[in-house]
């Protein structure tokens, strides 16, 4: 998951346990699939990590490492044989 440069510092230099990245682009569907099971926005993933303020971040870390991430939506790649052309 991407975060932007403030997160990063705020995370690894100064030790915040509870900065979340609100607007990554998959962090608040990740967490609503790992908490409710369905694709949540940022509002509603803020939501969801009330329970654990001040230890949010470690939260969604936890989540990352142990649930995986939301099922992906998209065209599947057809599979095409070059070699066969």
């Amino acid at each position: 998951m991407r975060r932007n440069p403030r997160q990063i510092a705020l995370i690894t230099a100064l030790g915040d346990s509870d900065a979340v990245s609100a607007g990554d682009y998959d962090l608040a569907a990740d967490v609503g699939w790992a908490l409710v099971g369905r694709r949540v926005d940022d509002a509603t993933m803020l939501e969801l990590l009330e329970p654990w303020r001040g230890h949010r971040y470690r939260v969604v870390r936890l989540l990352e490492v142990t649930r995986g991430t939301a099922p992906r939506r998209g065209p599947r790649l057809a599979i095409h044989d070059h070699r066969r052309s």
